[in-house]
């Protein structure tokens, strides 16, 4: 599924004028994975297609694609959006030990620098992820971002691919 950005769309280390950023695609789950798999559940592109079917009587009053499901219909903050995506992932770790919980740092900077963080393990390309987390040079994203993302801290291997940063990981 390719998805571009909306003409105004400015990145937090962005000026105006600056050269916007390119499309992206998110690749499905299900190239990698039967339909009668629970990994499937996982697949980004069906929980997108899922939600633009549910919120398909906003178009085209909103231009964006992440809208509120309640009235008034209007487009969702980036810090709802955040917040929500925080409030998912702690809510896959609900069967952890509450010591284990206390570890698991969830909020919007970590959940950045994991994505970029698998992004730069998979493609061993530092630009690649200077482009995709909008850094203008590897300082910012080596002192600030870079994490370990080995089997021992991010078990992704026993969960099945996952897409992160737009790539899959098996």
């Amino acid at each position: 599924m390719t998805f571009s950005f909306a003409p105004d769309f400015l990145a937090k280390t962005q000026c105006p004028g600056q050269h916007s950023f390119d499309e992206f695609t998110i690749p499905a789950l299900l190239d990698f994975v039967r339909e009668d798999e629970v990994d499937h559940l996982l697949c980004p592109v069906r929980v997108i297609r899922e939600y633009l079917r549910t919120t398909r009587d906003c178009w085209p009053a909103c231009s964006r694609l992440l809208v509120t499901v309640s009235d008034p219909r209007r487009a969702v903050h980036c810090h709802t959006l955040s917040k929500f995506i925080c409030q998912v992932i702690r809510r896959a770790y609900v069967s952890i030990s509450e010591e284990s919980s206390r570890l698991l740092k969830v909020n919007a900077h970590e959940v950045w620098a994991i994505g970029t963080s698998v992004l730069f393990r998979i493609v061993k390309s530092l630009d690649l992820v200077l482009k995709a987390g909008t850094w203008k040079n590897m300082t910012t994203f080596v002192s600030f971002y870079l994490r370990d993302v080995t089997r021992r801290y991010l078990d992704t291997f026993s969960l099945g691919p996952i897409v992160s940063a737009v790539k899959v990981v098996h």
